[in-house]
Protein backbone atom coordinates (compact mmCIF):
# COMPACT_ATOMS: atom_id res chain seq x y z
CA UNK A 1 0.00 0.00 0.00
CA UNK A 2 2.90 2.36 1.22
CA UNK A 3 4.56 1.61 -2.16
CA UNK A 4 1.29 2.49 -4.35
CA UNK A 5 0.92 5.75 -2.61
CA UNK A 6 4.94 6.65 -3.30
CA UNK A 7 3.87 5.42 -6.79
CA UNK A 8 0.59 8.30 -6.83
CA UNK A 9 2.45 10.90 -5.02
CA UNK A 10 5.61 10.64 -7.60
CA UNK A 11 3.53 10.56 -10.95
CA UNK A 12 1.37 13.93 -9.31
CA UNK A 13 4.79 16.03 -8.36
CA UNK A 14 6.21 15.14 -11.69
CA UNK A 15 2.77 16.30 -13.41
CA UNK A 16 2.95 19.49 -11.25
CA UNK A 17 6.10 20.52 -11.91
CA UNK A 18 6.42 19.33 -15.86
CA UNK A 19 2.47 19.63 -16.91
CA UNK A 20 3.60 19.56 -20.60
CA UNK A 21 5.57 16.18 -20.52
CA UNK A 22 4.00 12.70 -21.01
CA UNK A 23 4.05 9.99 -18.02
CA UNK A 24 4.88 6.37 -18.57
CA UNK A 25 6.12 3.21 -17.73
CA UNK A 26 7.35 0.05 -19.13
CA UNK A 27 5.10 -2.77 -17.97
CA UNK A 28 5.93 -6.45 -18.90
CA UNK A 29 2.01 -8.81 -20.11
CA UNK A 30 0.84 -10.52 -16.97
CA UNK A 31 3.16 -9.70 -14.93
CA UNK A 32 1.29 -10.41 -10.98
CA UNK A 33 3.58 -7.23 -9.56
CA UNK A 34 1.50 -4.73 -9.83
CA UNK A 35 -2.51 -3.93 -10.74
CA UNK A 36 -1.77 -2.56 -14.56
CA UNK A 37 -5.02 -1.29 -15.20
CA UNK A 38 -4.72 0.98 -11.48
CA UNK A 39 -1.32 1.90 -12.84
CA UNK A 40 -2.60 2.65 -16.18
CA UNK A 41 -5.06 4.96 -14.64
CA UNK A 42 -2.65 7.34 -14.02
CA UNK A 43 -0.35 7.19 -16.78
CA UNK A 44 -0.99 9.41 -20.27
CA UNK A 45 -0.21 5.88 -22.27
CA UNK A 46 1.22 2.43 -21.48
CA UNK A 47 4.32 0.79 -22.65
CA UNK A 48 5.47 -3.11 -22.83
CA UNK A 49 9.10 -4.77 -22.61
CA UNK A 50 8.56 -7.47 -25.63
CA UNK A 51 11.18 -10.39 -25.32
CA UNK A 52 9.88 -13.02 -27.64
CA UNK A 53 12.86 -14.90 -27.25
CA UNK A 54 12.56 -15.01 -23.61
CA UNK A 55 14.75 -13.63 -20.18
CA UNK A 56 17.52 -14.61 -18.80
CA UNK A 57 17.44 -18.55 -19.83
CA UNK A 58 17.09 -20.32 -23.37
CA UNK A 59 13.45 -20.78 -23.86
CA UNK A 60 11.05 -23.00 -25.88
CA UNK A 61 9.63 -22.78 -29.39
CA UNK A 62 8.50 -18.97 -29.88
CA UNK A 63 4.63 -18.98 -29.38
CA UNK A 64 3.02 -16.32 -31.11
CA UNK A 65 -0.25 -16.26 -29.08
CA UNK A 66 1.34 -15.80 -25.92
CA UNK A 67 3.12 -12.55 -27.31
CA UNK A 68 0.19 -11.17 -29.19
CA UNK A 69 -1.85 -11.88 -25.87
CA UNK A 70 0.27 -9.43 -24.06
CA UNK A 71 0.47 -7.07 -26.61
CA UNK A 72 -3.53 -6.67 -26.43
CA UNK A 73 -3.78 -6.79 -22.46
CA UNK A 74 -1.14 -4.02 -22.83
CA UNK A 75 -3.52 -2.34 -25.24
CA UNK A 76 -6.17 -2.92 -23.53
CA UNK A 77 -5.32 -0.98 -20.04
CA UNK A 78 -6.37 1.88 -21.66
CA UNK A 79 -7.55 1.16 -25.35
CA UNK A 80 -5.72 2.87 -26.88
CA UNK A 81 -2.51 2.49 -28.70
CA UNK A 82 0.92 1.61 -26.26
CA UNK A 83 4.84 1.85 -26.61
CA UNK A 84 6.86 -0.81 -26.62
CA UNK A 85 9.62 0.80 -24.33
CA UNK A 86 11.90 -2.19 -24.71
CA UNK A 87 11.54 -4.67 -27.72
CA UNK A 88 14.37 -7.03 -28.11
CA UNK A 89 16.84 -6.26 -30.64
CA UNK A 90 19.25 -9.04 -30.41
CA UNK A 91 19.76 -12.05 -27.82
CA UNK A 92 18.79 -11.96 -24.57
CA UNK A 93 20.42 -13.53 -21.12
CA UNK A 94 21.45 -12.51 -17.52
CA UNK A 95 23.83 -15.30 -15.85
CA UNK A 96 22.68 -17.41 -19.45
CA UNK A 97 22.49 -16.60 -22.71
CA UNK A 98 19.41 -16.55 -24.32
CA UNK A 99 18.20 -18.20 -27.71
CA UNK A 100 19.69 -16.24 -30.89
CA UNK A 101 17.14 -15.04 -32.87
CA UNK A 102 16.79 -16.12 -36.32
CA UNK A 103 17.47 -14.04 -39.81
CA UNK A 104 14.15 -11.78 -40.03
CA UNK A 105 12.52 -12.44 -36.66
CA UNK A 106 13.48 -9.37 -35.01
CA UNK A 107 11.73 -7.49 -37.57
CA UNK A 108 8.85 -10.31 -38.08
CA UNK A 109 8.15 -9.55 -33.56
CA UNK A 110 8.42 -5.83 -34.42
CA UNK A 111 6.00 -6.05 -36.91
CA UNK A 112 3.00 -8.32 -33.86
CA UNK A 113 3.71 -5.60 -32.24
CA UNK A 114 2.89 -2.86 -34.64
CA UNK A 115 -0.44 -5.33 -35.68
CA UNK A 116 -1.57 -5.19 -32.08
CA UNK A 117 -1.91 -1.40 -31.18
CA UNK A 118 2.22 -0.45 -30.70
CA UNK A 119 2.52 3.51 -32.45
CA UNK A 120 6.39 3.42 -31.07
CA UNK A 121 9.04 0.96 -31.13
CA UNK A 122 12.11 1.11 -29.17
CA UNK A 123 15.15 -1.07 -29.52
CA UNK A 124 16.99 -2.52 -26.63
CA UNK A 125 19.38 -1.63 -26.43
CA UNK A 126 21.56 -0.25 -28.81
CA UNK A 127 25.12 -1.24 -27.99
CA UNK A 128 25.70 -4.42 -25.56
CA UNK A 129 27.18 -3.34 -22.53
CA UNK A 130 31.23 -4.34 -20.93
CA UNK A 131 30.32 -4.49 -17.45
CA UNK A 132 27.27 -5.33 -14.89
CA UNK A 133 24.22 -7.99 -15.03
CA UNK A 134 23.25 -7.40 -18.04
CA UNK A 135 26.41 -8.24 -20.26
CA UNK A 136 24.62 -10.93 -22.11
CA UNK A 137 21.91 -8.62 -22.55
CA UNK A 138 22.88 -7.92 -25.94
CA UNK A 139 22.22 -4.87 -28.14
CA UNK A 140 21.88 -3.99 -31.86
CA UNK A 141 25.28 -4.00 -31.49
CA UNK A 142 27.69 -6.15 -30.13
CA UNK A 143 30.19 -5.40 -27.36
CA UNK A 144 33.21 -4.40 -30.15
CA UNK A 145 30.62 -1.85 -31.63
CA UNK A 146 30.64 -3.19 -34.88
CA UNK A 147 27.71 -3.53 -36.99
CA UNK A 148 26.64 -7.29 -37.70
CA UNK A 149 23.64 -8.89 -38.83
CA UNK A 150 21.42 -7.59 -36.14
CA UNK A 151 22.09 -3.72 -37.22
CA UNK A 152 21.58 -4.44 -40.76
CA UNK A 153 17.88 -6.40 -40.26
CA UNK A 154 16.77 -3.61 -37.94
CA UNK A 155 17.95 -1.14 -40.39
CA UNK A 156 15.86 -2.90 -42.84
CA UNK A 157 13.20 -2.91 -41.04
CA UNK A 158 13.24 0.64 -39.77
CA UNK A 159 13.35 1.80 -43.35
CA UNK A 160 10.33 -0.41 -44.16
CA UNK A 161 7.92 0.20 -41.07
CA UNK A 162 8.80 3.97 -40.36
CA UNK A 163 6.48 5.58 -43.08
CA UNK A 164 3.93 2.65 -41.64
CA UNK A 165 4.09 3.69 -37.96
CA UNK A 166 3.32 7.10 -39.79
CA UNK A 167 0.33 6.25 -40.99
CA UNK A 168 -0.91 3.88 -38.58
CA UNK A 169 -0.45 6.67 -35.75
CA UNK A 170 -3.72 6.65 -33.09
CA UNK A 171 -5.05 3.90 -34.78
CA UNK A 172 -6.27 0.37 -32.86
CA UNK A 173 -7.89 -2.86 -33.51
CA UNK A 174 -11.72 -2.47 -32.62
CA UNK A 175 -12.28 -6.24 -31.38
CA UNK A 176 -15.88 -8.28 -31.17
CA UNK A 177 -14.41 -10.53 -28.48
CA UNK A 178 -13.52 -9.31 -25.33
CA UNK A 179 -11.80 -11.39 -22.21
CA UNK A 180 -12.60 -10.60 -18.76
CA UNK A 181 -9.23 -10.19 -16.69
CA UNK A 182 -9.03 -9.57 -13.12
CA UNK A 183 -6.53 -9.41 -10.39
CA UNK A 184 -8.35 -10.17 -7.46
CA UNK A 185 -9.24 -13.20 -9.34
CA UNK A 186 -5.93 -13.94 -9.83
CA UNK A 187 -4.59 -13.64 -6.62
CA UNK A 188 -7.02 -15.75 -5.17
CA UNK A 189 -6.20 -18.44 -7.40
CA UNK A 190 -2.59 -18.20 -6.85
CA UNK A 191 -3.13 -18.66 -3.07
CA UNK A 192 -5.56 -21.57 -3.47
CA UNK A 193 -5.30 -23.08 -7.39
CA UNK A 194 -7.21 -26.15 -6.89
CA UNK A 195 -4.34 -28.18 -8.56
CA UNK A 196 -0.94 -26.99 -9.27
CA UNK A 197 -1.15 -26.81 -13.18
CA UNK A 198 -3.66 -24.46 -13.04
CA UNK A 199 -2.62 -21.17 -13.41
CA UNK A 200 -5.07 -18.32 -14.31
CA UNK A 201 -3.06 -16.46 -16.92
CA UNK A 202 -2.02 -19.62 -18.39
CA UNK A 203 -6.04 -20.74 -18.21
CA UNK A 204 -6.71 -17.23 -20.16
CA UNK A 205 -4.69 -18.52 -22.74
CA UNK A 206 -6.22 -21.29 -24.00
CA UNK A 207 -9.57 -19.47 -25.04
CA UNK A 208 -7.48 -16.58 -26.24
CA UNK A 209 -5.24 -19.02 -28.24
CA UNK A 210 -8.29 -20.53 -29.71
CA UNK A 211 -9.41 -16.90 -31.02
CA UNK A 212 -5.91 -16.24 -31.99
CA UNK A 213 -5.80 -19.56 -34.54
CA UNK A 214 -9.25 -18.31 -35.89
CA UNK A 215 -7.68 -14.96 -36.66
CA UNK A 216 -10.41 -13.34 -34.35
CA UNK A 217 -8.47 -9.86 -32.07
CA UNK A 218 -9.49 -9.69 -28.59
CA UNK A 219 -9.86 -6.97 -26.28
CA UNK A 220 -9.20 -7.61 -22.51
CA UNK A 221 -11.62 -5.30 -20.23
CA UNK A 222 -12.18 -5.67 -16.15
CA UNK A 223 -15.68 -5.83 -14.19
CA UNK A 224 -16.47 -1.99 -14.16
CA UNK A 225 -15.78 -1.45 -18.22
CA UNK A 226 -18.67 -0.96 -20.38
CA UNK A 227 -18.76 -4.20 -22.06
CA UNK A 228 -21.66 -3.12 -24.69
CA UNK A 229 -19.79 -2.68 -27.29
CA UNK A 230 -18.31 -6.40 -27.78
CA UNK A 231 -20.51 -9.56 -28.93
CA UNK A 232 -18.88 -12.01 -26.96
CA UNK A 233 -17.68 -11.90 -23.54
CA UNK A 234 -15.10 -14.81 -22.42
CA UNK A 235 -14.61 -14.79 -19.00
CA UNK A 236 -13.00 -17.89 -17.34
CA UNK A 237 -12.16 -18.42 -13.35
CA UNK A 238 -14.86 -16.62 -12.03
CA UNK A 239 -13.65 -17.81 -8.40
CA UNK A 240 -14.76 -14.35 -6.69
CA UNK A 241 -18.25 -13.63 -7.09
CA UNK A 242 -20.32 -10.37 -6.28
CA UNK A 243 -23.91 -9.59 -6.51
CA UNK A 244 -22.75 -6.86 -8.94
CA UNK A 245 -20.73 -8.70 -11.00
CA UNK A 246 -23.49 -11.02 -11.30
CA UNK A 247 -26.21 -8.78 -12.24
CA UNK A 248 -23.65 -7.29 -14.63
CA UNK A 249 -23.25 -10.65 -16.27
CA UNK A 250 -26.93 -10.96 -16.53
CA UNK A 251 -27.70 -7.50 -18.55
CA UNK A 252 -24.83 -8.54 -20.94
CA UNK A 253 -26.88 -11.48 -22.09
CA UNK A 254 -30.27 -9.93 -21.91
CA UNK A 255 -28.94 -7.30 -23.64
CA UNK A 256 -27.97 -9.68 -26.39
CA UNK A 257 -24.28 -10.61 -25.63
CA UNK A 258 -22.54 -14.09 -25.59
CA UNK A 259 -21.15 -14.92 -22.28
CA UNK A 260 -18.80 -17.91 -21.76
CA UNK A 261 -18.04 -18.68 -18.09
CA UNK A 262 -16.20 -22.20 -17.39
CA UNK A 263 -15.20 -23.94 -13.88
CA UNK A 264 -14.57 -22.81 -10.83
CA UNK A 265 -17.27 -19.96 -11.12
CA UNK A 266 -18.85 -18.47 -7.97
CA UNK A 267 -17.44 -20.69 -5.07
CA UNK A 268 -16.04 -17.79 -2.74
CA UNK A 269 -17.39 -14.05 -2.41
CA UNK A 270 -15.45 -11.42 -3.05
CA UNK A 271 -13.58 -11.26 0.74
CA UNK A 272 -12.33 -15.05 -0.50
CA UNK A 273 -15.12 -16.95 2.48
CA UNK A 274 -16.59 -19.87 0.40
CA UNK A 275 -20.33 -20.12 0.08
CA UNK A 276 -22.15 -21.66 2.66
CA UNK A 277 -25.76 -21.77 1.42
CA UNK A 278 -25.92 -20.99 -1.80
CA UNK A 279 -25.63 -23.78 -4.62
CA UNK A 280 -22.74 -23.61 -7.49
CA UNK A 281 -22.12 -21.18 -9.16
CA UNK A 282 -23.32 -19.30 -6.34
CA UNK A 283 -24.73 -15.62 -6.95
CA UNK A 284 -24.73 -16.00 -10.71
CA UNK A 285 -28.69 -16.59 -9.96
CA UNK A 286 -30.39 -14.06 -8.79
CA UNK A 287 -32.33 -15.24 -5.50
CA UNK A 288 -35.75 -14.81 -6.56
CA UNK A 289 -35.26 -17.45 -9.26
CA UNK A 290 -35.15 -20.86 -9.65
CA UNK A 291 -31.47 -22.92 -10.69
CA UNK A 292 -32.29 -22.37 -13.76
CA UNK A 293 -30.57 -19.21 -15.23
CA UNK A 294 -27.27 -18.65 -16.90
CA UNK A 295 -25.61 -21.56 -15.71
CA UNK A 296 -28.35 -25.02 -15.46
CA UNK A 297 -25.94 -27.09 -12.71
CA UNK A 298 -24.79 -30.21 -13.57
CA UNK A 299 -23.06 -32.23 -10.63
CA UNK A 300 -20.25 -34.23 -11.84
CA UNK A 301 -17.99 -36.09 -9.03
CA UNK A 302 -14.47 -35.41 -10.40
CA UNK A 303 -10.68 -36.40 -9.30
CA UNK A 304 -8.26 -33.89 -10.33
CA UNK A 305 -5.21 -35.80 -10.31
CA UNK A 306 -6.75 -39.12 -12.86
CA UNK A 307 -8.00 -36.24 -15.05
CA UNK A 308 -4.19 -34.71 -15.63
CA UNK A 309 -2.99 -38.38 -15.79
CA UNK A 310 -5.51 -38.87 -18.28
CA UNK A 311 -4.81 -35.72 -19.82
CA UNK A 312 -1.01 -36.29 -19.95
CA UNK A 313 -1.68 -39.54 -21.74
CA UNK A 314 -3.36 -38.27 -25.06
CA UNK A 315 -0.30 -36.51 -27.28
CA UNK A 316 1.82 -39.60 -25.80
CA UNK A 317 -0.54 -42.57 -26.57
CA UNK A 318 -2.51 -40.57 -29.55
CA UNK A 319 -0.92 -37.53 -30.85
CA UNK A 320 -0.36 -34.48 -29.96
CA UNK A 321 -2.82 -33.45 -33.15
CA UNK A 322 -5.65 -35.13 -30.81
CA UNK A 323 -4.34 -33.16 -27.99
CA UNK A 324 -5.12 -30.01 -30.01
CA UNK A 325 -8.62 -31.60 -31.18
CA UNK A 326 -9.75 -32.02 -27.55
CA UNK A 327 -9.01 -28.73 -26.50
CA UNK A 328 -10.70 -27.16 -29.87
CA UNK A 329 -13.49 -29.30 -28.72
CA UNK A 330 -14.15 -28.30 -25.07
CA UNK A 331 -14.31 -24.75 -25.97
CA UNK A 332 -16.73 -25.37 -29.12
CA UNK A 333 -20.52 -24.73 -29.01
CA UNK A 334 -21.01 -28.52 -30.05
CA UNK A 335 -24.28 -29.80 -28.38
CA UNK A 336 -22.99 -33.00 -25.91
CA UNK A 337 -19.26 -32.16 -26.18
CA UNK A 338 -18.23 -34.10 -23.03
CA UNK A 339 -19.54 -37.31 -24.47
CA UNK A 340 -18.48 -36.71 -28.07
CA UNK A 341 -14.82 -35.72 -26.51
CA UNK A 342 -14.83 -39.08 -24.70
CA UNK A 343 -15.57 -41.03 -27.76
CA UNK A 344 -13.05 -39.91 -29.56
CA UNK A 345 -10.79 -40.52 -26.79
CA UNK A 346 -12.12 -44.06 -26.77
CA UNK A 347 -11.40 -44.48 -30.48
CA UNK A 348 -8.26 -42.81 -30.32
CA UNK A 349 -6.63 -45.22 -27.94
CA UNK A 350 -7.35 -47.98 -30.23
CA UNK A 351 -6.57 -46.73 -33.12
CA UNK A 352 -3.74 -44.41 -32.22
CA UNK A 353 -2.58 -41.14 -34.14
CA UNK A 354 -4.09 -41.94 -37.55
CA UNK A 355 -7.35 -41.24 -35.51
CA UNK A 356 -7.16 -37.64 -36.82
CA UNK A 357 -7.13 -39.57 -40.19
CA UNK A 358 -10.06 -41.51 -39.90
CA UNK A 359 -12.75 -38.32 -41.22
CA UNK A 360 -15.27 -41.32 -42.36
CA UNK A 361 -15.69 -41.94 -38.68
CA UNK A 362 -19.08 -39.44 -37.52
CA UNK A 363 -16.92 -38.40 -33.83
CA UNK A 364 -14.06 -37.51 -35.68
CA UNK A 365 -15.26 -35.80 -38.83
CA UNK A 366 -17.81 -33.45 -35.66
CA UNK A 367 -14.56 -32.99 -34.00
CA UNK A 368 -12.40 -32.03 -36.49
Amino acid sequence: LSIRRQRQMCIRDRRSETPDKFITHNMMGFSRKVDYFKLGDQLDFTAQDQYPGGHFVPQGVFRGDIQAAELDFIRSLKHRPFWVMEQQSAITGWETVGRTPKPGQLGLWAMQSIAHGADTIVFFRWRSCVMGTEQYWHGILPHNGRPGRYYRELKAFMQEAGPLLERLQGSVPHPEVAMLFSYDQYDALSIQPHHPHLQYPEHLLTYYSGFYRQKIPVEFVREEDDWSSYRVLVAPLQFLMTEKLSEKFHAYVQQGGVLILDMRSGVKDATNLAFAEKELPADIYPEDAEQASLCPPRFIETDSVKAMRVRNSIPRKISPEAMRWVEDGFLSCEEHKERLILDFLRKGYRAGPQITQMLQDETVSRLQ
